[in-house]
């Protein structure tokens, strides 16, 4: 992607950098640090599910015992690299602009969460195993969701002049919910799984970003996204077009 307008981050790097500026600090919060960098460097080589405490002990040059001074087992130290993950995601997004049309501003996020998802796709491997074993964790996911799902709905009932309440309509938040989760899905299907029937779509980041896009407009606001607003889907919206 040429000239990204966003920050994409890799979290093994941020976490790498964070340990590495902790080398004057106290030492249990240095040997927490290199802990987490380790545990985020074996989660991108191998994913979640083959992560294990001797694996993370290795990498970070620590005895086991060491470990466990610190998280109680491997799910612990993952949820804290996820809990980063997801924390990071949310403070460097994009925020809607008034100069912004709908379609920009949906198209801005989906380009900077599908580059961080990319970025990230190995360590998120096996993601969903880990949310099984830390419960605590698909509650902070809700969270993050439900935030999001209002930032849109309120973004929508201005520019659609909506009536007090509306973003509350169940109703309307179980259609952004499930534009939010095909999303994740798809995302997941392509960098994480690397599903054979779109594995022509794994180096075309551009093309993916603006047909979930794309979608994701047509279920929030029921119409198809201005053409002159499309580069890759330009002959496919046009299919689309309301009648």
């Amino acid at each position: 992607m040429s000239n990204p307008s966003f920050v994409t981050f890799n979290m093994a790097q941020v976490l790498k950098a964070h340990a590495a500026r902790q080398r004057d600090r106290g030492k249990r919060v240095r040997t927490r640090a290199q802990i987490l960098a380790a545990a985020a460097r074996e989660m991108e080589l191998a994913g979640y599910e083959a992560l294990t405490v001797e694996r993370i002990a290795n990498a970070s040059g620590m005895a086991h015992g060491t470990f466990y001074r610190y998280f109680d087992n491997r799910s612990d130290v993952a949820s804290a690299i996820i809990k980063r993950y997801m924390a990071l995601v949310r403070r460097n997004r994009p925020r809607a602009s008034k100069a912004q049309t709908p379609f920009q501003t949906i198209h801005a996020y989906n380009r900077y969460y599908t580059a961080n998802y990319i970025a990230n796709a190995a360590m998120l491997r096996g993601r969903e195993a880990l949310m099984r074993e830390a419960p605590e964790l698909m509650k902070e996911r809700d969270v993050v969701n439900d935030r999001w799902a209002r930032i849109v709905l309120r973004d929508l009932a201005r520019r659609r002049d909506m009536p007090p309440g509306s973003t509350e309509d169940p109703f309307a938040k179980l259609a952004v919910r499930s534009a939010i989760a095909m999303v994740d899905e798809l995302l997941r299907e392509i960098y994480v799984y690397k599903s054979p029937s779109l594995s022509r779509l794994v180096d075309s980041e551009e093309q993916v970003a603006e047909l979930i896009s794309f979608m994701w407009f047509r279920a929030i606001f029921g119409e198809t996204p201005p053409l002159n607003e499309l580069k890759w889907a330009k002959t496919f919206g046009a299919n689309f077009l309301d009648r």
